[in-house]
């Protein structure tokens, strides 16, 4: 499960690179990171599992922000 800490802050130089795009069909590496992706976005909407993971509402989520330089969607 992703959490607060495995999100990179504003100013990390790894936000300002460029993305590489994803082949498709999606290999198994990538859908499972894009699952736990989303499950992270899901969980920070649940008021009981965002206050126990210390998790900031989220709306969505790239895969840079996780320190994976894809272009995931």
């Amino acid at each position: 499960m992703l959490t607060m800490k495995d999100i990179i802050r504003e100013g990390n130089p790894t936000l300002r690179e460029v993305a590489q795009e994803v082949d498709l069909p999606a290999s198994e590496e990538d859908k499972q990171i894009l699952q736990k992706m989303i499950e992270f976005v899901i969980n920070s909407q649940d008021p009981e599992l965002s206050k126990k993971y210390q998790l900031r509402p989220g709306v969505g989520l790239a895969a840079p922000q996780i320190g994976i330089l894809k272009r995931m969607i």
